[in-house]
């Protein structure tokens, strides 16, 4: 059964009982840091054992500044780590300015309970300086063998990737050399690498990934998030316009006598997101065509699947020729090419704004001749879908919003290296 818990402050009455809903920090295990919030609640830490688990309650926190995995913790209740020069600092429950001495029966409980405290008991936060990947049976562990613990974690994981590399992150084994020159070009080591590409093709939940490597869920979410932004930086170059040239020598049977001018298929792919929080932004994410919630951006591909232009995202209530004239993808179309739109979609009356750049507007016909090629223009979305954080039975956390771009981005890239191995996109 889970421990009771009290704040500590003077005069706060908060319980894991009472207020259930509310957030209890367990002080740290360092000395100075733990001496530091006693005093700072005008405790005298010489009267409490340094050896028991006390709690401060969240009402004596500004909780979204002070936490340091304030996301994650909202996200998956991972255990809450505040940041290392935090002490309570808000006090509602003082009296004249002065910390009150807890009084009553319910206070007086309280001091007696936290004397009793077990120091095995349930916390909700880790001190910094202990390693987030540390063994819960072996407290105390020293930095050498921590470190060689670590790598050892490390190096198994890479090894389980490299067994599975294609399903784990979409690379074929052939292109394993393709991680080498991430980790020389990033600087990022290969775990890390893995790392992403495993979420991001496998979606599993990042306390299965951090059982993998040792560390905690939080741990492994922040990994991720700092190599993710790292990883897409380099990888978009790979998201590039094509020659003219090299295109046409790549067209798919059927494209080379009716479209073989094509040079740029566009359509819009919609992602799923966690519902918002604010009405506002519930509103603007909001897509009929897919009845939730969602992110949406522009694509565009040249006939054998190689993909030439990637938008940033953008709510799922904007209209598809809304994004198409506000991504920068007009900036970037050659003067006097073809572009293909596929006629499913809501692009419409949008011949005058090719008009500019003297491009030509061809929509696909649905004719069953053309089956060929209409499979192959929707057998892009169904690659990047096959990114299972993408696909269509996923769901965006909250969390990872803000670097969804990112990992579009990576997915996109990924599929890419692929492209100039394996020309044809029908598989």
């Amino acid at each position: 059964m889970v421990a009771r818990k009290w704040c500590f402050v003077p005069g706060c009455t908060n319980t894991s009982v009472r207020t259930p809903k509310k957030i209890f920090i367990s002080l740290p295990k360092q000395i100075s840091r733990r001496n530091a919030w006693f005093a700072a609640v005008k405790r005298d830490f010489k009267k409490v054992s340094s050896t028991s688990t006390l709690y401060c309650c969240e009402d004596h926190f500004n909780i979204e500044q002070d936490m340091e995995n304030y996301l994650e913790y909202k996200l998956s209740k991972v255990k809450a780590r505040m940041k290392d020069d935090v002490v309570p600092h808000i006090f509602a429950c003082e009296l004249d300015g002065v910390a009150a001495k807890a009084s009553g029966h319910m206070a007086r409980k309280g001091e007696f309970s936290e004397l009793l405290c077990n120091q095995d008991a349930d916390s909700e936060w880790q001190p910094n300086n202990d390693s987030s990947s540390e063994d819960i049976f072996s407290p105390s562990v020293a930095p050498e063998n921590q470190k060689d613990k670590e790598s050892k974690f490390q190096s198994a994981f890479v090894r389980k990737i490299e067994k599975s590399l294609r399903f784990c992150t979409g690379i074929p084994k052939e292109q394993m050399d393709f991680i080498a020159n991430l980790v020389t070009k990033t600087s990022l080591e290969t775990y890390l690498i893995c790392l992403t590409f495993y979420k991001i093709k496998t979606n599993y939940a990042f306390e299965r990934i951090a059982i993998d490597l040792g560390i905690s869920g939080s741990h492994a979410t922040a990994l991720f998030v700092r190599s993710t932004l790292v990883l897409s930086e380099f990888m978009k170059q790979l998201v590039y316009w094509p020659s003219s040239k090299s295109m046409r020598k790549l067209l798919l049977e059927g494209f080379g006598t009716s479209f073989h001018n094509v040079q740029s298929i566009i359509d819009c792919l919609e992602i799923k997101i966690q519902k918002p929080s604010a009405a506002v932004h519930q509103s603007s994410t909001w897509s009929e065509y897919k009845q939730c919630n969602t992110i949406k951006y522009l694509i565009s591909y040249t006939p054998d699947g190689f993909i030439n232009f990637l938008s940033s995202g953008y709510g799922g209530s904007a209209s598809d020729v809304a994004v198409l004239q506000d991504c920068g993808y007009l900036r970037v179309l050659p003067e006097n090419c073809t572009v293909t739109v596929m006629i499913d979609r809501d692009f419409k009356q949008i011949e005058n704004l090719l008009y500019t750049k003297k491009c030509t507007l061809v929509r696909f016909p649905s004719f069953a001749n053309n089956s060929r090629i209409i499979y192959s223009t929707k057998r892009i979305v169904d690659r990047i879908q096959e990114f299972k954080i993408l696909g269509p039975l996923s769901t965006i956390p909250s969390a990872l919003i803000q670097i969804l771009d990112n990992i579009v981005m990576i997915s996109c890239a990924v599929i890419n290296s692929q492209r100039r191995q394996n020309v044809s996109i029908v598989l």
